[in-house]
């Protein structure tokens, strides 16, 4: 790598300066030119450095507080390497930088952690745990019917007397939701994301 770094690469790029601990990323303009700041990879490096480490995005979303990011990645050259090796497409889906579906509950953006996943596979692991009260995921109050609602987005499953009952109705659809898009992705997502996937546990505490 060329000595010639741009230093806190928020300087030069689209946000203010929001990051905490004086964080150094940076890239090296001896092998990359200004239009690299304008390509999908600088984005999703600049923006995994952002969710782990912006005071602001952190006051909006907690859930972020406490993430890092692999630290030979602050090198924007480091990531690209491994992100050409690891990224990939598939027609009419988006594309997300997952960090906690290959290790459940995993705050580390790394090599080990990461993988790509269509959009609608991540959204699929999304628990709403900011926004959803005291009752564990996927169960709420039905004042109408004085019992535990049990839920899955749209699809309601039932009224129970309990949380703990409402809870496993959940876990079992959820679950089985979970394998139902593996399969409908198989061959086309890498194998340790099926395997994740197939695998996939709901907990009450999640």
């Amino acid at each position: 790598m060329g000595n010639d770094y741009i230093k806190k690469t928020k300087d030069i790029y689209f946000y203010n300066n929001e990051f905490h601990n004086d964080l150094d990323i940076y890239y090296d303009k001896s092998i990359y030119d200004e239009s690299i700041r304008q390509s999908d990879i600088f984005k999703r490096w600049y923006d995994m450095h952002y969710r782990c480490y912006s005071v602001k995005l952190h006051e909006r979303y907690p859930s972020y507080i406490g993430c890092s990011a692999f630290d030979e990645w602050k090198d924007f050259g480091n990531y690209y390497e491994w992100h050409k090796e690891n990224h990939y497409e598939i027609e009419g889906q988006k594309m997300d930088l997952d960090k906690d579906i290959l290790v459940k509950g995993n705050k580390i953006y790394s090599p080990e952690t990461c993988i790509f996943v269509p959009h609608e596979i991540n959204t699929m692991f999304i628990n709403g745990k900011k926004n959803r009260g005291e009752y564990p995921v996927g169960v709420s109050w039905d004042n109408s019917k004085n019992r535990f609602r049990a839920q899955v987005k749209s699809k309601k499953l039932g009224t129970f007397k309990t949380a703990e009952q409402a809870f496993a109705a959940y876990k079992a659809e959820k679950e089985k939701q979970i394998k139902e898009l593996a399969k409908k992705y198989k061959g086309l997502i890498p194998d340790r994301l099926y395997d994740a996937m197939v695998h996939w546990k709901i907990e009450i505490t999640d």
